[in-house]
């Protein structure tokens, strides 16, 4: 199930929704055997997306109807403003990732908090690993302001449980692994480690690898893990950085990277939509835009926190993709 590559045009319209902008935004992947249990195809710019069945009814324009039902996590309404915004109601009365092939998302950061109630469900069952220390599985230990952890949930938090939030790919294909980076005194090393992530990511069988670092500089490692995930056939989801720059100009690596594999996600706030501060910006090194102010979600020992910025955006991308897999 490669990714076939997106469009370099930046999406910004959220009247369409993001799930609807990366049906523009992704080619087809040509899996035969995945088109054969769609309903029907809905093409749009020559791009397609296979809408399976899992809808209750018919419709007489595209053979589904769409419930749009809310979830009954008790925070629902914490998390309601960004999953309308993008029309994630809409997309899981299509589907809503139970029952579907399970799709490992990698998390590289500061490790994930798996025994968070509203994630362990839809953990990996190998969990994480650690490249500084070694450590793997539930060995392998978490910040204590995980931001990893945040990313986790709005990406394929628990959903329907009746409690918290839930995730864009709540339903449970998505099974979510953390790979810990360890601060380095130097960011090559540093750079080094993210690769070794990366490479991690994919012998896990990971078709999406979500993160929020980037590097002034470009490392050999870095770039060789990257053209290794691409070639075969990841995903790879970037948070623009934060230093209120245009990444055009002064490029951040593995972002600047021209492969298809590469997807730079930057956040807007979904109320006045202007480009949230201090977000790097660039027509030529973003490719999505999405809600990135005050995304409710897990943090570390049962807890659940507001934040901000570009992660927040790129997770829902990243949750949105998993459900698209």
């Amino acid at each position: 199930m490669p990714w076939r590559g997106a469009t370099s045009t930046p999406r910004t319209d959220f009247g369409e929704g993001i799930v609807p902008a990366l049906i523009r935004d992704i080619a087809c992947r040509g899996n035969e055997t995945a088109l054969q249990d769609c309903l029907y195809s809905n093409v749009v710019d020559n791009i397609c997306f296979p809408y399976r069945v899992r809808g209750v009814g018919v419709d007489s324009e595209h053979g589904v109807n769409l419930r749009c039902t809310p979830l009954d996590d008790v925070r629902w309404f914490d998390i309601e403003g960004a999953m309308n915004t993008i029309k994630a109601p809409q997309a899981w009365d299509v589907y809503d990732g139970r029952g579907g092939t399970d799709i490992p998302v990698c998390v590289i950061g500061d490790g994930i908090d798996f025994t968070h109630p509203d994630l362990r469900a839809n953990m990996h069952p190998d969990v994480g690993y650690d490249v500084t220390t070694g450590d793997q599985g539930e060995a392998v230990s978490f910040d204590q302001e995980s931001s990893s952890t945040h990313h986790a949930g709005t990406i394929a938090g628990v959903g329907n449980n009746s409690i918290g939030i839930a995730g864009v790919a709540w339903g449970g294909n998505a099974k979510l692994l953390g790979c810990k980076l360890t601060t380095d005194t130097s960011e090559s090393g540093l750079a080094a480690k993210f690769a070794e992530c990366l490479s991690w990511c994919r012998h896990q069988e990971a078709w999406i690898a979500y993160s929020t670092h980037g590097f002034d500089m470009p490392v050999g490692m870095l770039e060789d893990a990257a053209k290794a995930y691409d070639a075969w056939g990841g995903l790879l989801v970037l948070s623009s950085l934060q230093r209120n720059s245009n990444a055009d100009d002064n490029p951040t690596y593995p972002h600047q990277y021209q492969l298809s594999s590469v997807m730079v996600v930057n956040a807007l706030n979904s109320t006045s939509k202007e480009l949230l501060s201090p977000s790097d910006f660039g027509a030529n090194t973003t490719h999505l835009f999405a809600p990135g102010n005050n995304i409710y979600s897990t943090v570390p020992n049962d807890r659940y926190s507001y934040l901000s910025g570009p992660g927040q955006g790129a997770a829902l991308v990243a949750g949105a993709a998993a459900l698209l897999w």
